[in-house]
């Protein structure tokens, strides 16, 4: 009978530290970068009206759990990009690229990553720990990486 007490007190000693880890967790928030094709030349990605022109000076400056947004455009992608940064990012595509962040609906406003016919490199190259890509088209390439 003793155990059986023992074991209830501890169980009511770790639920609120669990509760509280989830929660924690949950309010890990980064920084949201944007990317438009028809961005401000030199922005700071910050806003849609500092949009980077193309992905990788987003993927260039993005760090643990921030996010990368897509403005529904097509993306030519001459050179491969390379996302090495960040743990735990989120790039999503499909946003109408105005507001903060914005309407997001795929269907309406598809985002896409296209390679030019004459272009022999891949279009992305991923070799970070955890992160993911949504709502993104990739037409005419392939994408290769390395998980770690």
């Amino acid at each position: 009978m003793k155990a059986l007490v023992d074991t209830t007190k501890r169980a009511i000693l770790i639920v609120p530290f669990l509760v509280l880890t989830i929660r924690a967790t949950s309010w890990a928030v980064g920084t949201n970068y944007y990317v438009s094709t028809n961005g401000l030349l030199g922005g700071t990605g910050a806003s849609w009206e500092q949009a980077f022109t193309n992905i990788q000076q987003a993927l260039d400056v993005v760090g643990d759990n921030d996010a990368i947004r897509l403005a529904g455009h097509t993306f030519w992608v001459s050179r491969q990009l390379q996302w090495t940064n960040g743990a735990n990012v989120q790039i999503t595509g499909g946003w109408q690229g105005t507001g903060d962040p914005g309407a997001n609906d795929p269907a309406l406003w598809p985002t896409i990553l296209q390679r030019p016919a004459s272009s022999t490199n891949g279009i992305l190259y991923v070799n970070t720990a955890t992160g993911s890509l949504e709502n993104v088209s990739v037409v005419g390439g392939y994408i290769n990486g390395i998980s770690s």
